[in-house]
């Protein structure tokens, strides 16, 4: 007679040679699961917003070359799913990119590692509100590592903050830090200007970026 493990084992062996021959069958299957996840399409509803500055200005003009930056790092591990813009006056183009400075960043700044980008993407939003607009993957920040959020905004001239804040806590008690770059060459610095808000989300388990 056949002993229970003795057949458990006769099962694992069919099984695992259905496996493997499914993946003579279709080498692809693989190939095809990975893209599903990676096509994740994100919305700012995805993320949660952190704002650094307490009020509005009166505007902001930008010339060809303008560039804003600023330079931030949160005390705990987050995805970085984009920046916010300010608008509000007509359309807009925008292209945003973020650079790595390292832990040191907040000391002395450093040209860095340009770590995304994106195209050119054109938008509009109303009067004193931000438009989202995002990485094509939320990025994985560490803790406690400085970086700069950098944009390139063309169009009329538009709202932008003041009062802006070195320190900012979220509802989920992650702490910012903000501190100017030397990137900007338009005025954007910790007290006002350009990208209000970044957007992100606390690294749990689940969403960890695999290494």
């Amino acid at each position: 007679t056949v002993t229970r493990s003795q057949a458990a084992l006769h099962l694992l062996a069919a099984l695992d040679t259905l496996t493997s021959t499914e993946h003579v069958l279709s080498p692809n299957a693989e190939e095809k699961r990975s893209r599903q996840s990676q096509s994740k399409v994100y919305s700012k509803e995805d993320f949660s917003t952190v704002g650094r500055f307490e009020s509005n200005g009166g505007g902001w003009g930008y010339s060809g070359h303008s560039i804003e930056a600023i330079r931030f790092m949160a005390d705990t591990d987050i995805l970085l799913g984009g920046f916010g813009l300010f608008g509000g006056r007509g359309e807009y183009t925008g292209k945003i990119k973020l650079f790595d400075i390292g832990p040191d960043g907040g000391e002395q700044e450093n040209d860095g590692e340009l770590f995304a980008e994106t195209e050119e993407i054109p938008y509009e939003c109303g009067p004193r509100q931000k438009y989202p607009m995002l990485f094509e993957e939320p990025i994985p920040l560490q803790a406690n590592r400085w970086y700069v959020a950098w944009a390139r905004v063309s169009g009329p001239s538009s709202d932008c903050g003041s009062s802006g804040q070195g320190m900012v806590t979220t509802e989920d008690q992650v702490v910012f830090y903000f501190k100017s770059s030397k990137k900007s060459n338009n005025g954007t610095d910790v007290n006002a200007g350009q990208i209000p808000q970044l957007l992100y989300r606390v690294v749990t388990p689940e969403n960890q970026a695999p290494n």
